[in-house]
């Protein structure tokens, strides 16, 4: 028995040759520079539905004709067809996706009803448009365009029912054999692209959810070890205080580095909100502050995280470089905590990891260097990546966020950024205008502590131990308090209560009438209360809702934060200046 032949070696490299040359020449045409994944996506989609529409027309178009005889009602239309859509791939070659987007729907249902109208029933045309319905939701992100092709599609369904119903366009005359031929050749081709589209969305909603699975269990980790670190801690600082003479300088290390920890904590839920849709308010305060103090505040935040890994973080700061800068002392933060958390997972163990700021000319550059094996080319280009890590080592974990937050936070700078690699190290970098500051006081920034002696706050917060320490803050700050637990107890509190409230603290989220439902209430055209101030505190950073809280009347709204009561003193003592007559006196 003679042995079965192997498949040709140069067939197989051939059919690898085809399929490579489709893929990049005709599936990708365009795609050259896109640095958007989305768009890149959707011009791939694009160009896949106009390359098998374009074969298929001019296939079933040809064998059509081949049974009938008709040239001109048929093939030629098919042919143009076909034509048309290998003209939508070249606009996606001349960087005109928006118009090859649009106008692979326009031909769609310009096709759509002319055969429709030309061979009637023996065409199931609502199954193309069905297909164009999820394609276009696909395709069109911006609800304008999505708003207009659904206007362009539902038209089209009217016209070829018209015609149906009018007889204005009379369907081909055809034996009943070449009917069946026909609507058994079409019918396959309009479900195969059905069928695209829905197992298109199949994929995308796998990838969407293994994409949150990953982020979710890389966060849950990363919070994991700071409530690890701090309980720890906590475990640390009780047996300290429990010793007769208690050692002051061990436990001011002790509450600094729970302190370090909740800072970290801070930022991995300000990563994760930042990420939401890219939609959290991220405030812009030009404000000066110490860029030295800030460095040495960061690295003491991580210094437990390189202590883990036998690391050392050393930095250097220009002698040029002023101390005191204006800036987003927030924003830099996010900065600085991003590229050094990275260094510090992809570090090799016991080695340095430099921190340097100088100064060029009107600008500034912070690096971080860690040392690392080379990160190779086509790996460096995509680290600013939403999602994408260059992860060596299986045992480190990382959510693919924080350096597409610095990307994004730098360039609400106007900044550049950008990665440098070689056989033992690697730089990230950012480079940010300079704008010199100079120390002040701090009852320059907060106002003199006496403005808020006597003042007459009312508090709500649900949760007691907040509303406990904020009372407590409060008063420390020489002001009058009186707390409750929700805007119900609020409102029947200021209905027996004879004082005359300087300023409204109100948590957004509360049982039974929460912030925004009070708020209305406070400063509806009727209520005594109007013209006094009320700011809110929330958790919930996203547009839509601090949007809708100043809308609603309130004066200002305040981020829950580490540093939230420095920005309720302030935000006191901004609008106390102007306190309601009628408490005067």
């Amino acid at each position: 028995m003679e042995p079965a032949t192997l498949p040709d070696n140069s067939m197989v490299k051939n059919g690898k040759r085809i399929f490579q040359f489709i893929d990049e020449k005709i599936l990708l045409a365009g795609t050259a520079g896109l640095d958007n994944k989305e768009d890149l996506k959707r011009t791939r989609l694009v160009n896949s539905i106009c390359a098998i529409t374009a074969f298929l027309a001019l296939s079933i178009g040809f064998l059509f004709y081949l049974l009938t005889g008709l040239l001109k009602e048929i093939f030629i239309p098919a042919a143009i067809e076909a034509s048309l859509f290998s003209l939508i791939i070249f606009l996606n070659v001349w960087k005109l996706r928006r118009l090859a987007s649009f106008s692979c729907l326009i031909v769609h249902l310009g096709c759509a009803v002319y055969f429709a109208s030309l061979l009637g029933s023996r065409i199931n045309v609502v199954i193309i448009l069905a297909f164009l319905f999820g394609l276009c939701r696909l395709i069109y992100k911006d609800k304008l365009q999505r708003g207009v092709s659904m206007t362009a599609i539902a038209l089209a369904l009217i016209v070829i029912e018209a015609n149906a119903y009018l007889g204005i366009i009379k369907p081909l005359d055809m034996p009943e054999r070449s009917q069946w031929i026909f609507r058994w050749i079409a019918l396959p081709s309009f479900l195969f692209f059905f069928v695209m589209i829905l197992d298109y969305y199949d994929i995308e909603i796998k990838r969407l959810y293994k994409q949150i699975k990953d982020f979710v269990r890389d966060v849950v980790h990363d919070l994991r070890n700071v409530t690890v670190s701090n309980s720890q801690t906590l475990i640390e600082l009780k047996s300290e205080l429990n010793k007769k003479v208690p050692d002051l300088g061990r436990i001011r290390l002790l509450v600094n580095k729970v302190s370090s920890a909740n800072e970290n904590m801070s930022v991995i839920i300000n990563n994760i909100l930042d990420k939401a849709g890219n939609k959290i308010t991220i405030n812009v305060f030009d404000e000066t502050f110490s860029l030295i103090d800030l460095i040495k505040n960061v690295i003491e935040t991580l210094s437990a995280s390189a202590d883990s890994r036998s690391l050392e973080i050393v930095n250097w700061y220009d002698a040029e470089m002023p101390e005191y800068v204006v800036s987003d002392l927030g924003r830099m933060n996010t900065i600085l905590i991003n590229f050094l958390s990275n260094a510090i997972k992809y570090s090799d163990k016991e080695t340095k990891i430099k921190l340097a700021v100088s100064k060029d000319m009107d600008h500034f550059t912070i690096s971080v260097t860690n040392s690392c094996p080379r990160i190779p080319e086509e790996k460096l280009a995509r680290l600013f990546d939403e999602h994408y890590t260059a992860k060596r080592d299986e045992n480190v974990v990382g959510n693919g966020i924080g350096l597409h937050i610095v990307k994004r936070t730098v360039e609400a700078f106007n900044g550049t950024y950008g990665v440098t690699s070689n056989d033992t190290e690697t730089t990230f970098y950012v480079r940010l205008r300079l704008v010199p500051g100079k120390k002040v006081d701090i009852s320059e920034i907060i106002g003199e502590p006496q403005t808020l002696d006597g003042a007459e706050i009312y508090y709500a917060e649900d949760n007691l131990m907040d509303n406990m320490i904020t009372k407590r803050y409060l008063k420390n700050a020489g002001c009058n308090v009186t707390t409750c637990v929700n805007g119900k107890e609020m409102l029947e509190l200021l209905h027996t209560d004879p004082k005359v409230p300087d300023c409204f603290v109100l948590d957004d989220r509360m049982p039974v009438m929460n912030g925004n439902e009070l708020l209305k209430k406070l400063k509806s055209p009727n209520s005594p209360y109007k013209n006094i101030p009320v700011i809110i505190l929330t958790g919930d950073g996203f547009t839509e809702n601090i949007d809708q809280l100043i809308a609603a009347g309130a004066d200002q709204v305040i981020i829950k934060s580490n540093q939230q009561f420095l920005e309720i003193k302030n935000a006191l003592d901004r609008h106390l200046h102007r306190r309601p007559a009628v408490n005067a006196g």
